[in-house]
């Protein structure tokens, strides 16, 4: 599917559809579905999910009290430190760098996802091609 610059759909879709996919019942990750759908290590400190429940941002925090807050879009938005409860400013953050730490976060929970028997990702390329441009 053609996507815009840095879309990443496929974590988008991991959370906004966290109730209805497969969630492998690791020791070190829980699930958290308390009006929001959040992916969280054992400790809490570490997590990604969306913020509000109609689905318009994310939030990644990296276990050193770094918030990063992203659009559907996955445009770093905002970015705190929360020990000193201050922002950091948004272009000195490495935005490829912090992704690549959520995929690997989450990459248990979508490694475990079982492949369909009908391929149905042109359905989803025409469904959701406008959204993610």
């Amino acid at each position: 599917m053609p996507r815009g610059e840095s879309q990443k759909p496929e974590l988008v879709m991991l959370i906004d559809n966290l109730d209805w996919i497969y969630k492998p019942n690791a020791e070190w990750i829980k699930y958290d579905f308390d009006g929001t759908r959040d992916i969280i290590n054992e400790t809490g400190s570490k997590g990604f999910g969306n913020i509000y429940s109609d689905e318009t941002e994310y939030a990644y925090s990296n276990g050193d009290s770094i918030v990063y807050r992203f659009t559907k879009n996955f445009e770093l938005k905002h970015v705190t430190r929360l020990r000193k409860m201050e922002t950091v400013d948004v272009s000195s953050v490495d935005k490829n760098k912090v992704i690549e730490e959520i995929e690997q976060f989450v990459k248990p929970v979508t490694d475990e996802q079982t492949k369909p028997l009908i391929d149905l990702q042109w359905l989803f390329n025409w469904l959701y091609q406008d959204e993610f441009k």
